[in-house]
């Protein structure tokens, strides 16, 4: 009989293997450049997980028949395919609205990268400081707003502001997104994110022992005591109310 952790990696290995060569060459792709992102936040690393992370979408939605990405069939199989790719995985758990911004940058790109072009031109110095997809949103949006027609394309003092605000928070985003990614003690297990309550016991207890190995048997094992202790308390409470035979 196979143990928890072998049919885990059954699971693993099955989702795998029905995905097409291309879909695992994109996701390792992005796997690895979640891995090159510790030592250089580069834009072209991130659009490559964001290829992935689009992937991957695409590939659960299919697998699972599922509309959303919070039905809890979509989320079991999303979860297997970050399991075959740790550091990714450990991407999405240290900053998981940067790879959801990412996805958007690749999804979007065509526009993104006329937009860049157009920027390149006009503000080379700021283009170049554009890396992370949380500021190239924030500032691609900005500037995506419809202007009305027949005026001159002439900065407000607000869009003015705007502008120097994406600037200015550029670095400090990149910076954040550092930090994130080197900061331990975190606390990853998030209802809502990870897991529901929606899921099944085992996907719940699968997320918690790959997020936290050691804590889990513990919460398990002190959650099996109280369970206990409150059942031998309510058979208490019921033999006490019972009436007393008469003799």
């Amino acid at each position: 009989m196979k143990s928890a952790d072998e049919q885990q990696r059954a699971q693993i290995d099955q989702e795998w293997a029905a995905l097409s060569v291309e879909a695992q060459n994109e996701i390792l792709d992005g796997n690895l450049s979640a891995r090159q992102l510790a030592r250089a936040p580069d834009r072209g690393y991130w659009l490559r997980v964001g290829c992935a992370m689009s992937r991957m979408r695409t590939e659960a939605l299919r697998a699972s028949h599922a509309n959303n990405d919070h039905d809890p069939r979509y989320r079991r199989h999303f979860r297997l395919l970050r399991a075959r790719v740790p550091d990714l995985d450990e991407l999405i758990n240290q900053d998981n609205a940067s790879t959801q911004h990412a996805r958007w940058m690749f999804e979007n790109w065509p526009a993104i990268e006329s937009w860049l072009a157009e920027l390149s031109q006009a503000q080379p110095q700021v283009a170049a400081r554009l890396n992370h997809p949380s500021t190239i949103k924030r500032r691609f949006e900005a500037d995506s707003k419809t202007k009305p027609q027949g005026l001159q394309k002439v900065a407000t003092p607000l869009q003015r502001a705007e502008s120097r605000i994406a600037e200015l928070t550029a670095e400090r985003d990149e910076l954040d997104a550092e930090l994130r990614r080197v900061k331990r003690g975190r606390d990853d297990l998030t209802e809502g994110r990870d897991w529901t309550w929606q899921d099944s016991a085992e996907d719940i207890a699968s997320a918690w022992m790959r997020l936290r190995p050691t804590k889990a048997p513990q919460v398990a094992s002190r959650v099996l005591e109280m369970s206990k202790t409150t059942r031998t308390a309510a058979r208490k409470s019921r033999a006490a109310k019972r009436p007393a035979m008469e003799v």
